[in-house]
């Protein structure tokens, strides 16, 4: 998963200073609606996993998956936006929106309420110690506590509760700042912390992790600690040397999906492994009895390649485990020539853990940073799994004071040069071995090229990307559209455009759908907007 959220992190934007973002190139006589209104072809309500949050991948599970609806398309959509730095957007059970956010002035890094409608920002966080970088890419909304969990690379852990009747308006307050680096073997020396996520039991899985494909922020590291935080403020972790860990964490109810990929250090040309690992914490008894620890339920290894892809910018798996109901989980693998969509059984079994693979586009043009996207079907009594193909991205931009509107606009918006593609895995639920139907293959496939994961509306049926006419983009212009494609055909429906030039680029970032209907997605130039109908 490419800290695509975190491409946010680029420190301050030279769009975001507040306003409607600007087009910064010509639309070049674009349309701005192709194809036709959608009817809703309503899907079955999505899985729900505990402990019920909001993610960078919509839920606990990183099925990419929502039940609320998204805009059907026609030529009367309306569009808003704002320049406001905007990293991951998460919903709270009240449809409270609550982002990772930069101030543009400042450069500080934190959190911010917005109000869904107009963009206003109702109020902010960022920590008291400025010398914390946060990771706000991997940023969870607990629904039932209102509460934000997120980290810093230097190890802090925080936990902050957003409050929508404080007697001034929203406001937000500590409830837990833990520093790991106080807490003997919680982190290694050399180590930074990556991620933070809660299980049903209170406690908090973290890992530590590098992504050095992103630049600067994440130095590559040569082992990682992964463990848990009790309600008490307890540790609990193991070590591994020679893996480090570039992706998110699963969890369903208080079973964590890990998954480690080589050290990028040392291990260019040289075949290498990945592991998976679903994980539990052991229970404390107090006394002479167990005082708790981290169970490994089962592990498993997968091909992590021989190299770096191109454009890649992890070593290993590119993609956050995404559960498959309470019966998979599933990850994409680095192997060499094609990549493969691994599917391993959620729970431990006697046979092996591994329930298929499937070959992933083309020889020799086939990667993958994105999570798949995730929904089972009763009607059918199959999963879909839906994967992008990255190879040969572009890379993240990250202006700086001196940056020109030329250097916005430059080419690193060109995704011409990505050979694309999306594809559709149906994978039977029924996994016995009486079973008739062909356990995995392709469904459908699709052209679509995206940097980003897309997020899939059980209520219209569609699901929604974000891209660039590639026809234009050849000869230097970049006209940026929200595209749905019908779930269950890979067909797509319509696509509507949102603006053109690098201020529109979406610069690796995340789309989401909020309660209403509306598609919101975060670029350089800040958050856009776009529903069904006039303002």
């Amino acid at each position: 998963m490419r800290l695509h959220n975190l491409g946010f992190l680029l420190c301050h934007s030279v769009m975001a200073m507040g306003g409607i973002i600007p087009n910064t190139q010509p639309l070049n006589g674009s349309l701005a609606f192709i194809g036709q209104p959608a009817t809703p072809n309503t899907l079955n309500a999505k899985t729900i996993f505990f402990p019920s949050a909001s993610l960078m991948h919509e839920d606990s599970g990183n099925t990419g998956s929502t039940d609320y609806p998204g805009p059907l398309g026609g030529n009367n959509m309306s569009l808003f936006s704002q320049e406001i730095v905007t990293g991951v957007m998460t919903w709270g059970a009240n449809n409270t929106m609550t982002i990772g956010y930069a101030d543009s002035t400042t450069l500080a890094r934190g959190i911010a309420a917005i109000d869904p409608q107009t963009m206003e920002i109702l109020a902010t966080w960022t920590p008291p110690d400025t010398n914390q970088t946060l990771s706000l890419g991997y940023l969870e909304y607990l629904l039932e506590t209102d509460e934000i969990l997120f980290t810093s690379q230097e190890g802090h852990v925080y936990l902050i509760r957003r409050d929508d009747h404080a007697e001034k308006g929203t406001a937000f307050t500590t409830v837990r700042n833990i520093d790991l680096t106080t807490i003997p073997s919680a982190i290694d020396d050399g180590e930074s912390l990556l991620n933070a996520v809660m299980d049903t039991a209170g406690n908090i899985w973290y890992t530590t992790g590098g992504i050095p494909g992103i630049g600067s922020l994440y130095a590559a590291q040569t082992s990682l600690t992964l463990g848990y935080i009790t309600p008490d403020n307890q540790v609990h972790s193991i070590q591994m040397d020679g893996q480090t860990i570039e992706n998110g964490i699963a969890v369903s109810n208080t079973t964590a999906y890990i998954v480690t990929g080589p050290t990028a250090i040392g291990t260019e040309g040289v075949p290498q492994v990945g592991y998976i690992l679903a994980l539990t914490s052991l229970p404390s008894s107090g006394g002479a009895g167990s005082n708790g620890g981290v169970q490994t339920l089962w592990n498993a290894t997968y091909d992590a390649g021989s190299t770096t892809k191109l454009g890649a910018i992890t070593r290993g798996s590119g993609s956050t485990p995404a559960l498959l109901g309470d019966d998979y989980v599933v990850i994409t693998d680095n192997a060499d020539g094609r990549i493969n969509l691994a599917v391993y059984y959620q729970g431990a079994t006697e046979r092996d853990q591994l329930f298929c693979t499937v070959p992933l586009f083309g020889e020799n043009a086939s990667a993958n940073d994105l999570a798949a996207t995730t929904h089972y079907d009763a009607t059918t009594g199959f999963y879909t799994v839906v994967v992008e193909n990255t190879f040969n991205g572009t890379t993240m931009f990250w202006p700086n004071a001196s940056s020109t509107l030329d250097d916005i606009n430059g080419e690193w918006n060109n995704m011409a040069g990505m050979p694309g593609g999306t594809f559709a895995i149906q994978v039977s639920a029924d996994a016995s071995a009486s079973s008739t139907a062909a356990p995995c293959s392709v469904r459908w496939t699709s052209p679509m090229t995206v940097k980003a994961n897309p997020v899939l509306s059980t209520k219209t049926g569609l699901l929604y990307f974000y891209t660039q006419d590639e026809k234009l983009a050849v000869g230097g212009i970049y006209v940026w559209y929200v595209v749905a494609l019908d779930w269950r055909s890979g067909d797509e429906v319509w696509r509507a455009r949102m603006g053109s030039g690098g201020a529109y680029n979406d610069n690796w970032l995340l789309g989401g759908l909020g309660s209403d209907g509306t598609y919101y997605q975060a670029m350089l130039g800040g958050l856009a907007a776009m529903k069904d109908g006039s303002n």
